[in-house]
């Protein structure tokens, strides 16, 4: 064999390596977008649903607090059951 025949041998496997390469490559990538996609539609929702069960169980821990202040000193302020009876009310009203 000629060295031209060689070098013209060496380009074309060369040539048809990269396409191998560049075609798994694609493959790769787009089985990823596929899954990024499901990632977007099935755990961005969820985490939004669990952000919003943590505001309620912060917003019930203040109101429990509140409501535990109101019930310590209702004997001495009358004012004090008003404020028991709506952090009570907020608080069970969180729970769902």
């Amino acid at each position: 064999m000629r060295v031209v025949t060689k070098i013209f041998a060496l380009v074309g496997f060369c040539l048809a390596l990269l396409a191998v390469v560049s075609g798994v490559t694609i493959w790769q990538i787009n089985k990823i977008s596929v899954e990024i996609g499901g990632i977007v539609e099935r755990d961005i929702p969820l985490t939004g649903q669990l952000t919003e069960i943590t505001i309620h169980q912060l917003e019930q821990a203040i109101n429990f607090e509140r409501a535990f202040r109101a019930g310590e000193v209702m004997r001495e302020h009358t004012g004090s059951k008003k404020i028991y009876e709506k952090a009570v009310r907020i608080f069970e009203g969180l729970t769902e």
